[in-house]
């Protein structure tokens, strides 16, 4: 294997904590808008409104700043992240 097929392969903790870096806010701040909203709701039911939001958050806005691994790296030996 020359130096231009290596690759190395991506931490599962550096992207674990990626995930996490950009879901933490959103779960925050969706608790923090709904939360007056939905005082009285049951807990199921609050999550059903709340998941959604933050799956369509995290994939049309959080999910592509993280690198394609599919994707060309312009740098050799660079660590990418996705799925």
């Amino acid at each position: 294997m020359n130096e231009q097929t290596k690759t190395r392969t991506p931490s599962k903790v550096r992207f674990a904590l990626l995930v996490f870096c950009g879901v933490y806010p959103l779960v925050t701040l969706g608790l923090g808008v709904l939360g007056p909203l939905t005082a009285t709701w049951p807990l199921p039911l609050k999550t059903l409104v709340l998941v959604p939001i933050i799956v369509v958050a995290m994939v049309l806005g959080d999910h592509p700043l993280y690198p394609n691994p599919s994707a060309p790296s312009a740098l050799k030996g660079q660590m990418q992240f996705g799925f």
